[in-house]
């Protein structure tokens, strides 16, 4: 019996062994876009949108709070501090460098002509922050940005269709609009 219960109990521990891994860390975390608040609520004259679905669903939004036209706002979408914060305390993270050097340099410009069909003519650059990915080996975290660029328009008030179409690579379907309230 005892020549049995021997490798039994080696097998068990060797299964159990493997079975109870240390989770490892996430590969990339997931940047949120969709609080982006520009301007103040209480001085708007004009609330402008700037939304974007992939496979319907929100995920970025800028909301302008216009105080007068013409309006133009240089800002920075890459505010990541705290974002930095929270993976490295979340994830046992120590000693990880971040890279500094980088800006999501962004752009809105918007006028209002009264006699034109679309009074709002609307030009942007924008740069979103997307995810860092974690080098493990070199304990890095690698900023990943997106560009969403635009010569202008003219757009009514209300819903205005930027973009849209499908992705063959993420095979994903996206639409761009700008709100105009």
């Amino acid at each position: 019996m005892k020549k049995f219960v021997f490798p039994f109990i080696g097998v068990l521990t060797l299964i159990t062994g493997c079975a109870s891994k240390k989770p490892n860390t996430p590969q990339s975390f997931t940047y949120d876009n969709t609080s982006h608040i520009i301007g103040e609520r209480k001085n708007a004259i004009e609330k402008v949108t700037f939304l974007e679905e992939t496979d319907d669903k929100v995920n970025k939004k800028i909301i302008f709070y216009i105080d007068k036209f013409p309006y133009k706002k240089v800002f920075n979408l890459c505010n990541t501090k705290d974002f930095v914060k929270n993976i490295t305390t979340e994830n046992n993270l120590k000693h990880v460098k971040v890279n500094d050097n980088y800006t999501c340099k962004s752009s809105f410009y918007i006028n209002k002509n009264d006699y034109l069909k679309a009074p709002y003519s609307i030009f942007y650059n924008l740069t979103f922050f997307n995810k860092y990915d974690y080098n493990k080996k070199e304990k890095l975290l690698l900023e990943n940005t997106s560009r969403n660029k635009s010569k202008g328009g003219y757009y009514s008030k209300g819903e205005n269709s930027l973009d849209s179409g499908f992705s063959f690579i993420d095979k994903r379907s996206f639409k761009k609009y700008i709100i105009i309230e």
